[in-house]
């Protein structure tokens, strides 16, 4: 007996703090209390009916008692509250069971009211975004909590990607303008063969006025060639190649430095290919350097005659690409054969061959003549004169 008034001094006890959480607690504090209490006082209600052998009691109140304290049955038991439990049948009731079964019922309803008003009330969500976008917003305008984060995170993302893009077209801007230093010598010469096929036609007429305007272009590329002068472990071709780059890129670069004029010939005192003044290396040349101590000296090659350009309108047209290692012999062949077969520059009426100056100034170069000349035309060479030399400048304007 005294054990059973212990435990039902207990649940007193728990009762009245029961009392004082339904005043002070929100409905969500309610449910928690709720779940926890159940349990306690199942255990207490089997005490009570084990030590008065009352098994009828114990089913009735597992029948209404969540002991897990799962979501799912205290939703089934608001559903049913408006029953009411049916009466305990004990044997020889005392007044702590009754006052056992009369805290159940009144916590029961109290729990059907607490959830009642809760499936009433907004989603814990739609309060929040209320209260970031303002009590009065209406809810199709609220966005949920997740899409305020994925909003945030793509915004970031975007910031990211265009600063990312503008930092990539900043750079592409200056490498357009100051080409990158590589091994490969392919890439020194990338932004000559840019500016070869923007300034100079299918012709060979060079638009010198562009060249002037982007004269600090032309610039960084002849600083390129004289950082990456040639060296022993380069190919025949590739170092030829950078040789009639350079002649015909100082050769603009000579233009562009006395522009406007009509002929090349207006500059150095009608000697501009023995003007020393290209620096390679702590040595100074002269275009004339360049041709003939360099290029022909060393390669043993007439058709660099159709390759290299001196801004005269006789010249053979200035090739509108840059040379390159893997290509120069193909470039070559195209160059000498194009201009042998131009009436422009050469004519082979009748077998009366008139042909440029250039195969008179270097005929020690082509050996026989006509037999070389006739390696590019069908006509039988009887004889050979040479045209008058036009020294007009190779202008498109």
């Amino acid at each position: 007996m005294i054990f059973l008034r212990s435990k039902c001094f207990g649940l007193c006890l728990v009762v009245c703090l029961y009392s004082s959480c339904k005043s002070d607690q929100s409905i969500k504090d309610k449910e928690q209390f709720f779940s926890k209490t159940r349990v306690g006082l199942n255990d207490t209600i089997n005490v009570m009916v084990s030590s008065q052998d009352s098994q009828t009691l114990v089913n009735n109140s597992d029948s209404q008692i969540n002991t897990t304290g799962a979501r799912e049955p205290l939703l089934e038991t608001s559903k049913e509250a408006t029953k009411e439990i049916p009466e305990q049948i004990v044997s020889e009731p005392n007044v702590e069971t009754i006052k056992t079964q009369e805290t159940i019922q009144e916590m029961n309803k109290d729990l059907k009211e607490s959830i009642n008003i809760k499936d009433k009330e907004e989603p814990a969500e739609n309060i929040i975004n209320t209260e970031l976008k303002g009590k009065d917003s209406p809810k199709e305008d609220i966005a949920s909590l997740s899409e305020i984060e994925d909003a945030l995170e793509h915004q970031g993302s975007k910031k990211d990607l265009d600063l990312i893009e503008e930092e990539t077209i900043e750079k592409e801007s200056v490498l357009n303008k100051v080409p990158v230093v590589e091994n490969n010598l392919i890439s020194i010469h990338e932004d000559w063969d840019k500016m070869l096929q923007l300034w100079v036609d299918g012709d060979g007429l060079v638009n010198y006025s562009n060249f002037v305007k982007e004269e600090n272009r032309l610039d960084a590329y002849l600083a390129l060639l004289n950082k990456n002068t040639p060296s022993t472990e380069w190919s025949k071709n590739k170092e030829l190649a950078y040789w009639i780059n350079l002649y015909n890129a100082y050769t603009i670069k000579l233009i562009v430095n006395n522009y406007p004029l009509s002929s090349i010939k207006e500059t150095h005192e009608g000697s501009p290919w023995d003007h020393k003044w290209i620096v390679q290396k702590n040595k100074t040349y002269s275009l004339n350097d360049i041709e003939h101590k360099i290029m022909r000296a060393k390669f043993n090659e007439p058709r660099i005659h159709f390759a290299v350009n001196c801004a005269a309108a006789s010249c053979p047209p200035l090739l509108n690409e840059a040379w390159q290692e893997d290509k120069i012999e193909g470039q070559l062949e195209m160059a000498t054969k194009q201009f042998i077969s131009n009436p422009k520059y050469n004519s082979f009426a009748k077998g009366k061959a008139k042909v440029s100056k250039i195969f008179e100034w270097y005929k020690e170069d082509f050996g026989d003549l006509k037999s070389y000349l006739s390696r590019y035309v069908d006509t039988e060479i009887k004889s050979i004169a040479f045209q008058p030399y036009n020294w007009e400048l190779n202008t498109q304007e």
